[in-house]
């Protein structure tokens, strides 16, 4: 390890240490943890990442579900949880919150979702092919869409107050208590709304002849919306705080960002103008002795269609020469390589032949980076991971990308996977990296059931928070950790020595560190200790990989 990393590491420690970790710290703590960002010490720097990480695992799994559910098209959702918490960095400075940031940000994320929803089927009114159904009910299909279209404009049109408990607890699943925490309500005032919002979205419902069904549809609606979130989509919005100051940053998040911080804008300024003509009627009012009442209109832009999620069919072709497969029979096979964005005639294989046919759908992820470069769209194709494996796939020599799923025909593929990445300009060949970790695990540190933590210099250090009883009778705990390029468990050992692997609540990192918080199934006075085991991760390279066609040069 070099002495920058030397360095690096122990900054990071020394913050854990001083600051400690953000599990008991309300959203306003975190919030003036953050925004002391613009401060010189690397530390503070340091430590508003660590807040605003602390903050997307809090509340990223209701943002996550309102997107979803708003947008149902899980890359659409993306670029809108992205933006949420963008509009937070933005507004870091001026929101005002008491304990709770859960109000403020689902009000952004609806507004956000709103917003990507009409720019979608903006776009999707443009002249092009529509992709063809793969569902063997084409009437069924379409008649279930629009059910499902009708039951969230009705929630849309809620009033917030009554939107956000229906949100919540009936599609997002969470508890009495867990809502109230989110939006910073009394525990009976969200029963009460909760009612009184489901009296309403009957009768809405029941108007539109809809009420012998929509038990059925909401179902699947609080499916969507209680999916998790993807991992690699918090990594890369925590991320987004620091890539916003260098320039590499979506496209379509950043639009998404900047529209509704207008939005916002306007909505303060009616706000004052609103103000001040009632003002002046009041005071009109009071000189002719006259007494004038009237309710302020409201528009209620009515909500959008969505489209449903499509089912994966078809493969790719691909060069069988690019392909590798492990010991624990994970295969990964590189199907082509394109500039970006893509279109019919973009795509090579990996030795830079001509492809004949895209591989994939364009993608829609955009990114834009400093100095000089160029942007390639790398597809891949993963098989025959084991059951409980951890995998990751990386391009060694690319600056940043932005992976997802890939889709062909508008439809999802069975992993198929594709990266739009950033090289240097001039970079003729590059390297995927393919990992997996399937093996036993091997204990590396054990522990009581008090808090603490261990560091080091020349290994691993941890820090172990409070172990937290739920109410489920299970125990959630915080463990921070810097151990690297190996696959990270917790496990809990209860009284007769039985081990009870973890359920991960949310990961999120900063620097070399990163902080799991688990979930096990028993309460904290059946366990004995902690354990955190690893397992190694069986690696394999594909070299060679042409950035470029053949002949380009």
């Amino acid at each position: 390890m070099t002495n920058r990393q030397h360095a690096s590491s122990l900054r990071q420690l020394r913050v854990l240490f001083t600051a400690g970790t953000a599990t008991g710290l309300t959203d306003r703590q975190l919030l003036e943890r953050f925004t002391a960002k613009r401060a010189k010490s690397s530390e503070a720097a340091t430590a508003a990442e660590m807040a605003f990480a602390a903050l997307v695992d809090r509340h990223g799994a209701m943002v996550w579900g309102v997107c979803r559910r708003v947008l149902g098209d899980a890359h659409e959702a993306e670029d809108a949880f992205q933006a949420t918490f963008l509009v937070l960095v933005r507004k870091a400075g001026s929101v005002r919150v008491d304990d709770s940031l859960g109000r403020w940000l689902y009000g952004v994320a609806h507004r956000v979702a709103l917003r990507a929803r009409s720019g979608a089927e903006r776009r999707a009114s443009y002249p092009g092919p529509t992709p063809a159904g793969s569902s063997d009910d084409p009437a069924g299909e379409v008649e279930r869409g629009e059910l499902r279209n009708a039951l969230g404009e009705e929630v849309d049109r809620l009033p917030t107050k009554y939107r956000c408990p229906i949100e919540l607890c009936d599609l997002q699943g969470m508890t009495y208590d867990q809502a109230s925490r989110q939006l910073n309500w009394s525990v009976a005032t969200v029963k009460g709304r909760l009612a009184r919002g489901r009296l309403r979205l009957r009768e809405r419902l029941a108007r539109r002849g809809l009420a012998p069904v929509a038990s059925g549809i909401a179902a699947a609606l609080s499916g969507e919306a209680r999916a998790a979130v993807p991992q690699e989509l918090v990594h890369s919005t925590i991320r987004a705080t620091t890539l916003c100051a260098t320039g590499v940053y979506p496209a379509a998040v950043s639009n998404l960002t900047e529209g509704v911080l207008r939005m916002m804008v306007l909505e303060k300024l009616k706000l004052v103008a609103v103000g001040a003509l009632v003002a002046v009627g009041l005071t009109a009012g009071a000189l002719a002795q006259q007494a004038s009442k009237g309710p302020l209109p409201r528009s209620q832009q009515p909500a959008a269609e969505t489209q449903p999620s499509e089912k994966p069919s078809g493969n790719a072709a691909g060069d069988r020469r690019w392909v590798a497969t492990l010991s624990n029979g994970a295969t990964i096979e590189v199907i082509g390589v394109s500039t970006h964005p893509s279109g019919p005639e973009t795509w090579w294989r990996p030795d830079g032949t001509p492809l004949p046919q895209p591989p994939c759908d364009p993608s829609r992820a955009r990114i834009r980076g400093d100095g000089d470069i160029v942007y390639r769209v790398v597809v891949v194709r993963l098989t025959g991971l084991p059951a409980g494996a951890e995998h990751r796939w990386t391009i060694n020599q690319a600056s940043g990308d932005s992976k997802r799923l890939a889709k062909l025909d508008g439809k999802s593929m069975p992993g198929l996977y594709e990266a739009v990445a950033l090289f240097p300009s001039g970079m003729k060949a590059g390297t995927v990296d393919f990992a997996v970790a399937a093996g036993p695990w091997e204990t590396v540190q054990t522990w009581g059931t008090s808090s603490g933590g261990r560091a080091s210099k020349s290994g691993p250090s941890y820090i172990f928070g409070e172990a937290i009883a739920t109410k489920k009778g299970t125990t959630a705990l915080p463990v921070t950790h810097n151990i690297r390029d190996v696959s990270v468990r917790l496990v809990a050992v209860d009284r007769d020595g039985k081990e009870h692997p973890a359920e991960i609540r949310s990961s999120t990192g900063v620097g070399d560190y990163h902080q799991l918080v688990g979930e096990f199934d028993l309460p904290p006075e059946q366990i004995k200790e902690f354990r955190i085991q690893t397992r190694p991760y069986e690696r394999v390279e594909l070299q060679g990989v042409s950035l470029n066609p053949v002949g380009s040069d």
